[in-house]
C-alpha cells in the first residue's frame, strides 16, 4: 500500500478481501470461516520477510499465504517449504517456483521464463506478419526492463539457450528506474544502435508505458515490436500513457479469461462479487 507498486497493489488487497468475503458467505472451507490479514512490505523485500516472521511468530496455524513480488516469493520460497504454508504468488519467479527448497509456492500464471519463450517462439514463427516495415528477416531482441526480481525474472539460463535454439540474437540487456517517472530515451536509443527490432520488457503499469511513451516521443515506434509479460496486459497500463493509442500494438502472454467473456460462468461470478462489493 506504500511504495512504487502501491498505485497497482491498492485494488488487489480490494479484490482479496471480496474474494474472502465471498468464500465465507458461502460456507468457508468445511464450514471453516478465514481470515485475512495483511502486511503493507513497501515493496521491499526484507519487509515481506520481517511480515512472514512476525504473522507465523503470533499463529502457528496459518493455512496459506500470498505474497506480491517476485523477490518475496524468492526470498520466503524455503521458509514456505519448512513451515508447510502454501504460498499463492503474483510474483510468477522460475526461482521461486522450481529452485533449491522450493515446492509450495504457486503461480497465478505461467512463469516468466515461460511466458518470454512463448512469445519469443510466436514472433519467430510469424515473423513476416508483425516485424517492422525495414527490419531484416532475423529477430534481434533489447530486453529493456526494471532492475528487480521480477523485472529480470524472464532471463534465465533456459530462456537464453531457448534464444539460442529459436535463432533470435540478445543484443541489448538495459534496465531503467521502477517509477512513474523513468526515462527510457537511453534505452532505446542503445536498442537502436544494438540493431534490435524487438523489445522485451518484464514490466507492468507504468514500466511498459515508459517504453511505449519513449518510443513515440522518439519517433520510433515503428522500428520494434514491443512485448511484455502477462501482467502488462492490463487496463493500468493506459493510466500511464501519454497518449491512448501508444498503447496499440503491444504484445503480451495472456493466460486467463477476460472481463468481456461473459459467457463464462466464472467470468459471471467474478462479476456479481464486484458489483456486490
Amino acid at each position: 500500500l506504500s511504495g512504487p507498486l502501491a498505485a497497482i497493489t491498492g485494488p488487489l488487497i480490494h479484490g482479496a478481501e471480496d474474494a474472502i468475503k465471498a468464500v465465507n458467505e458461502s460456507g468457508g472451507i468445511y464450514g471453516a470461516q478465514l481470515e485475512v490479514k495483511f502486511a503493507d512490505t513497501g515493496g521491499k523485500v526484507e519487509e515481506a520477510v520481517a511480515a512472514y516472521d512476525r504473522f507465523t511468530g503470533e499463529d502457528d496455524n496459518i493455512r496459506v499465504m500470498i505474497t506480491y513480488g517476485s523477490g518475496d516469493a524468492e526470498a520466503l520460497t524455503a521458509r514456505f517449504t519448512e513451515g508447510k504454508i502454501p504460498n499463492l504468488a503474483a510474483g510468477l519467479s522460475a526461482k521461486a517456483f522450481y529452485g533449491e527448497g522450493s515446492g509450495y509456492t504457486f503461480g497465478l500464471g505461467p512463469i516468466y521464463p515461460d511466458q518470454f519463450g512463448y512469445v519469443m517462439k510466436f514472433l519467430k514463427d510469424n515473423w513476416a506478419t508483425y516485424k517492422p516495415k525495414d527490419a531484416g528477416d532475423d529477430v534481434k531482441l533489447a530486453y529493456i526492463s526494471w532492475p528487480t526480481a521480477f523485472g529480470q525474472g524472464a532471463l534465465t539460463d533456459e530462456s537464453r539457450a531457448y534464444l539460442d535454439e529459436l535463432g533470435i540474437e540478445l543484443v541489448l540487456e538495459e534496465k531503467y528506474d521502477p517509477a512513474p517517472t523513468a526515462d527510457t530515451t537511453a534505452a532505446i536509443l542503445n536498442a537502436q544502435a544494438a540493431g534490435a527490432n524487438v523489445i522485451w520488457t518484464n514490466t507492468l503499469a507504468f514500466g511498459p508505458a515508459a517504453i511505449l511513451n519513449g518510443l513515440n516521443a522518439l519517433g520510433v515506434r515503428d522500428q520494434f515490436v514491443v512485448a511484455a509479460d502477462n501482467w502488462a496486459m492490463d487496463l493500468s497500463v493506459y493510466a500511464f500513457l501519454a497518449d491512448p493509442a501508444y498503447g496499440v500494438g503491444l504484445i503480451a502472454p495472456f493466460p486467463y479469461l477476460w472481463g468481456t467473456d461473459a459467457d463464462n460462468a466464472g467470468v459471471q461470478y467474478a462479476e456479481t462479487v464486484f458489483k456486490a462489493n
